[in-house]
């Protein structure tokens, strides 16, 4: 139960890192802040105009799938690889997750990428990077 614990919490802050990324990448772009809400809403409610309730809703569908990924990957690195160091299979599993939006979850609802290719990459190896060192942190401290 503590290793879900921590891997939900890990994923979550993890999935703000990735947050920040993506917004700091459409202020800089012109896009705007909201803009990577105002996307994921899109998917989510066919018509993403940007209604406030909307944007909450895919901020807190954002959170609780980077919670499940990051359960997802402290169970998977326990089960497959349990001395490989935290950092190293979080960054792979990073990469996993940008594999799994970008070429099959994007085509399938039709919904192309707001990140050029190196900032989604770059996002997504910040997200398994802090999830892969924040479990193993938090691991090291329950067992010392």
């Amino acid at each position: 139960m503590q290793r879900t614990a921590s891997g939900a919490l890990a994923g979550v802050l993890a999935g703000a890192i990735l947050a920040v990324v993506a917004v700091s990448y459409t202020m800089l772009s012109g896009q705007g802040f909201w803009a990577p809400a105002i996307w994921l809403a899109g998917v989510v409610q066919e018509q993403g105009n940007g209604d406030m309730l909307a944007i909450l809703i895919a901020l807190c569908l954002h959170l609780t799938i980077s919670a499940g990924f990051g359960v997802i990957f402290v169970h998977l690195h326990a089960l497959l690889a349990p001395a490989s160091p935290g950092l190293l299979a979080g960054l792979l599993f990073g990469i996993l997750v940008y594999a799994l939006d970008r070429f099959v979850l994007e085509p399938l609802l039709a919904a192309p990428s707001l990140l050029p290719v190196t900032v989604g990459l770059f996002a997504h190896l910040l997200y398994g990077g802090m999830l892969g060192a924040l479990t193993s942190s938090s691991q090291a401290q329950s067992s010392g």
